[in-house]
């Protein structure tokens, strides 16, 4: 079964990737734009469709593990969350600094907060306009149980920026994202609301910082440490 689990995640998810990439790039070739909006829009799901794909088929040679769990730390899980990113948009190289409490550890949830990283990566390399953007992720501990994030990242259209904050906020306010996430299967901006729920509200807020260029998702998640 290790034997599978390597060919899935290393062997066929490569070669599955191969063949998206090459796809790609003949349209690019075809077409002399490094971008087509409904074009990369799909490509970028099938990325992240194919990613899914091949970690639920690997999921199916797991074995049951000790019950004993390590706590791994934040800026690794997020770190981690990158470099999926990274791997799936090669073009994608951002540049991320950490502040705050960088020692943070988290025992359970681990998935999740990987899933919700993995969305506001996705989001800067969809939405950003910039080559080479700058991010920086502050992560407190609120009591014992309450983890802030605020994640910041460049962005070159400040006021189509601004109209997307505002429009997720309001969405998220009315709950209204709910309904997307059957379709979308939970994807973006969506994805983190849902994750960041408490007392059955998401404490999930986009906004943008004009003077430094900054597009800003605060997040509070309930953290559990048994």
């Amino acid at each position: 079964m290790g034997n599978a689990r390597e060919f899935i995640e290393n062997v066929l998810s490569n070669e599955l990737n191969e063949l998206i990439d090459e796809l790609e790039a003949d349209v690019r070739q075809a077409t002399g734009q490094q971008r087509l909006p409904p074009f990369s829009d799909a490509l970028m799901r099938a990325r992240e469709e194919l990613s899914n794909a091949v970690r639920d088929i690997s999921s199916w040679h797991n074995v049951a593990r000790s019950t004993d769990v390590e706590p791994l730390g934040l800026v690794e899980i997020i770190s981690a969350a990158q470099k999926i990113v990274c791997r799936l948009y090669p073009d994608f190289q951002p540049r991320v600094t950490f502040s705050g409490d960088t020692g943070i550890s988290v025992t359970y949830s681990l998935q999740v907060l990987i899933e919700v990283f993995k969305a506001l990566f996705t989001n800067v390399y969809a939405h950003s306009e910039v080559e080479t953007p700058f991010v920086n992720v502050n992560m407190t501990m609120s009591g014992e149980d309450a983890l802030i994030v605020e994640f910041v990242s460049d962005c070159k259209d400040l006021n189509k920026a601004e109209q997307a904050a505002s429009d997720n906020n309001e969405k998220i306010r009315t709950g209204e994202y709910e309904k997307k996430l059957p379709k979308e299967g939970g994807s973006g901006l969506a994805k983190v609301a849902r994750s960041t729920l408490r007392e059955g509200k998401p404490n999930t807020t986009i906004s943008v910082d004009h003077a430094a260029g900054k597009f800003c998702v605060s997040m509070t998640f309930r953290i559990i440490q048994i």
